[in-house]
């Protein structure tokens, strides 16, 4: 279990915007280095894809694109959107299975050849009077076409190199002159003959709908009962499901989706900004006041403690709370880092007392850190960024990282809620696509289930009603639990209509 309340939309248009500053528009520093210093091995998250670089550059992975910049200063550069001088290059590498995804996200495909997706490419960019007619290149045994212009203010180069097998990657390079960039060419060349790529086999659709309960969201009425959206949802004792709504309280649903009413009451609902079910039974969630509180499966108050008083935490809007194999309570928030507007995310550990038992960074972020976490069977915390840019990652209780990378390949889209079944099958829902995705517990995928329910490209954002949802359609899935017999539920809302559905994956 576990969710983030943020919208898809925005989220996905986001992505699409970094993707194309990161490939377009990168800043970078120092001068291009011979071709025959591809001293460094690079291979991606995903294992699809491995090249050689120039020692000394700066590489990082990010949404399914690797960033190279000839410094670090130049990389640093990309992230403040500094002023590119002579000298500096920046190159982003689009695997595969990276520009798959991003050129779905932008109606577009990978049916045609390395011509053909330069074209749509610049295209789509609105640049065709600004850069030179496609051209066939080679780089060793690769076929590769290439054009260049001018945009964002910077000289650029587009690479469209075929893998063969392996499929299409993109390679897009900026300077702040011609020169510097015609002096970088002969090292960018070098860098696309090292290309060795893994063809990755594309997502099955291997889920079916068990049952769908769906109800009208009931707009600005706060009375207990009516759905105001669904935003996560946890399985309990004898599987009975608790689904946190957006205003309500806590809706107590059956394993085959009967409707049982709120936790607690119509008259004494409990509202929380997010909960979990502990292995004891009981339930816990914690609300925007930083009150963390313990239920009965009855509804019945057992404990209550604050982490805001005592501990002196802030609780933002992306909190999360999970119980742990150990009946401590791992909660998520976000603290300031030292950097200006740097976000770190922190897990405080309790104990069911409230006493405060260690402290262990998970990540950090510009801006705003939120991530999905949930406990896996062996124990070990299961955690994806939103920005999905090294996939899942496994910690141990005290918080050292065991394991990333897991389902690296799709999850750059923006991981939206997280579940690990009693096998160790990983779920993750991705907003962007309106899809679950069935991980192995080595992050081998194993299928997809569903579709989104709008267009991104064409979404109209004044949009004030939606559709009812179709069996299998979904538009952010903000919560996921599993069964005890490894279905899968998934809480999910539009503006409209919130639904509640069971899915079973073979």
């Amino acid at each position: 279990m576990t969710h983030r309340h943020t919208a898809p939309r925005q989220t996905a248009l986001r992505l699409i915007g970094l993707l194309l500053l990161a490939a377009l528009a990168a800043p970078v520093s120092a001068p291009a280095l011979a071709q025959d210093d591809l001293s460094q091995t690079y291979t991606t998250l995903d294992g699809a894809l491995t090249f050689r670089h120039p020692a000394g550059w700066a590489v990082v992975e990010q949404f399914g694109t690797i960033t190279l910049a000839n410094s670090q200063a130049a990389l640093d550069a990309l992230n403040t959107a500094a002023q590119l001088e002579p000298g500096q290059i920046a190159v982003a590498v689009i695997p595969p299975a990276g520009l798959a995804e991003q050129l779905t996200l932008m109606g577009l495909s990978l049916d045609g050849d390395a011509e053909g997706l330069i074209a749509d490419y610049i295209a789509l960019l609105g640049t065709e009077g600004t850069f030179s007619a496609p051209q066939a290149i080679s780089a060793g045994d690769k076929l590769v076409v290439k054009t260049s212009g001018a945009t964002f203010g910077l000289t650029q180069a587009l690479y469209a190199v075929d893998l063969g097998p392996g499929g299409l990657a993109l390679v897009a390079a900026a300077a702040a002159d011609e020169a510097t960039l015609a002096a970088a060419e002969p090292t960018l060349l070098a860098v696309i003959e090292s290309f060795s790529a893994q063809a990755l086999a594309a997502p099955v659709e291997t889920g079916s709908v068990v049952w769908q309960q769906q109800m009208p969201v009931s707009g600005e009425a706060f009375e207990p009962g009516n759905v105001n959206g669904f935003i996560d949802v946890v399985s309990g004792a004898g599987d009975t499901l608790y689904v946190l709504d957006m205003l309500a309280g806590v809706h107590v649903f059956t394993a085959d989706g009967t409707y049982q009413g709120l936790l607690g009451g119509a008259d004494a609902p409990y509202y929380f900004a997010d909960i979990t079910a502990a292995p004891d039974g009981t339930l816990w969630g914690i609300d925007y006041a930083g009150t963390v509180t313990q239920v009965a499966p009855d509804g019945t108050q057992r404990a209550a403690f604050s982490i805001t008083d005592g501990a002196g935490y802030a609780v933002g809007f992306n909190v999360q709370i999970v119980a742990g194999p150990d009946a401590n309570l791992y909660i998520l928030i976000s603290t300031p880092g030292a950097a200006e507007n740097e976000q770190i995310g922190q897990v405080v550990v309790f104990d069911p007392t409230g006493q405060q038992l260690r402290t262990f960074e998970l990540g950090r972020a510009d801006y705003f850190y939120s991530a999905a976490i949930a406990f896996g069977p062996d124990g070990y915390l299961y955690a994806a960024e939103s920005s999905g840019d090294g996939g899942v990652r496994v910690f141990d209780t005290q918080g050292a990282l065991l394991r990333e990378g897991l389902g690296a390949s799709v999850l750059f889209v923006g991981p939206g809620a997280l579940a690990v079944a009693p096998d160790g099958s990983i779920y993750v829902s991705a907003p962007a696509t309106g899809a679950i995705y069935h991980f192995a517990p080595d992050g081998t995928l194993l299928g997809r289930f569903g579709s989104s329910q709008f267009d991104l490209m064409s979404f109209d954002t004044q949009q004030e009603e939606h559709p009812p949802f179709e069996p299998g359609v979904f538009y952010e899935i903000p919560g996921l639990a599993v069964l005890s017999d490894g279905d899968v539920v998934a809480a999910d809302s539009n503006l409209s209509f919130a639904q509640l559905v069971r899915v079973r994956f073979d």
